[in-house]
């Protein structure tokens, strides 16, 4: 059954009249136009959490964010990929820091200058 209406457009895969508001063809099932993602608070907190707690899976939710068309989705892209490259700093900045301290231990220690709490 054809969607035929004033506003109707026609399918480029298969050529049935469809609504410009559908997302995929109610016929082939191709898809027509990209659905916009949520910008929701939630969302944005869990992309957020997921570029910081685990920095190198942030980067895909940013790179699909910052290819959106709207600049709110950019925005949330930019800050997506930002926090994933902050984590990744200041883990690496946490784990020289770390094994430098532990690098000067086993150094005293080899020397015989170690002192226990």
């Amino acid at each position: 059954m054809d969607n035929v209406g004033v506003n109707s457009i026609i399918c480029k895969y298969c050529g049935v009249n469809i609504v410009p508001e559908d997302y995929f063809c109610p016929s082939c099932g191709k898809e027509l136009k990209a659905k916009l993602l949520s910008e929701g608070i939630w969302k944005q907190i869990g992309i957020y959490s997921l570029s910081f707690f685990l920095p190198p899976f942030g980067l895909w939710p940013g790179i699909k964010y910052l290819r959106q068309p709207d600049d709110k989705s950019k925005m949330i892209g930019f800050i997506s990929i930002l926090l994933t490259v902050v984590s990744i700093d200041l883990s690496f900045w946490i784990t020289a820091a770390f094994l430098g301290g532990y690098s000067q231990m086993l150094n005293s220690l080899s020397n015989g200058t170690y002192k226990s709490f």
